[in-house]
């Protein structure tokens, strides 16, 4: 019986992994990259949870977790480890994925106080590359304009 229940779980969990895949394969390698910078912002009483939660993703190797809430609850943000092994940050909300984008030291910095050490995981190459290359672009955009007094 309980081998039964056993599988029957793994069955839920691979579908909703599916899904998942299934919806970050939908959304191309720049989009993966520019949403980065314009994502729903995890409520601040959230921000103990998530710390706790980022800890156990990574220090259990788990393969799915919630972060907290936003928008009145109704967006769920998770940190997900892809079969590529790519990390993503994603959010769910009125029934459907609504946001992908890689996971960044950065983006988990916020959850953890000044001089506390933040997880580390490393991103495939290919990725780590194309977010090397996005912050240098912001960068360059950035430095390329003068202050003007006005």
């Amino acid at each position: 019986m309980n081998n039964i229940l056993h599988k029957m779980s793994e069955n839920n969990e691979n579908n909703e992994y599916q899904e998942i895949e299934k919806y970050i394969n939908s959304i191309n390698k720049e989009d993966k990259i520019s949403l980065m910078m314009m994502k729903a912002e995890l409520s601040t009483h959230y921000f103990s949870y998530a710390k706790k939660n980022i800890l156990a993703f990574f220090n259990n190797k788990e393969k799915f977790t919630t972060i907290g809430y936003s928008s009145g609850s109704m967006r769920s943000h998770h940190l997900y480890k892809a079969i590529d092994n790519t990390y993503y940050e994603i959010h769910y909300s009125y029934g459907k994925y609504s946001y992908c984008s890689y996971l960044t030291p950065s983006m988990i910095s916020m959850y953890f106080d000044e001089g506390e050490e933040l997880p580390i995981f490393i991103q495939p190459l290919e990725v780590q590359k194309q977010i090397d290359e996005y912050y240098e672009y912001i960068k360059e955009f950035n430095s390329s304009y003068e202050e003007i007094n006005i």
